[in-house]
């Protein structure tokens, strides 16, 4: 992998955890803990995942958008197109 591929791809699980971590709070404010446990993993993994330190796998991610209720394309910068 190049550096920009690196470096685009950092830059990728920062724009992932910080969407988990807007999401999170959007939720009363739900927990790292209390997400955790509703996906089967630890805090100190959500706070990983949030911090863009940890990739998580395609079954953690499709966990925790099903968690928070949005689709697992919107974690990855998907967002679905609005209706003129």
């Amino acid at each position: 992998m190049t550096e920009a591929a690196e470096i685009d791809e950092s830059k990728a699980r920062q724009r992932r955890g910080e969407a988990v971590r807007k999401l999170r709070a959007e939720r009363d404010n739900m927990s790292q803990a209390a997400l955790a446990a509703a996906v089967g993993t630890t805090q100190q993994n959500i706070s990983l995942l949030e911090d863009g330190k940890h990739d998580g796998s395609p079954t953690l991610w499709l966990k925790i958008a099903r968690t928070l209720g949005v689709p697992v394309g919107e974690l990855f910068g998907d967002r679905p197109e609005e209706v003129a």
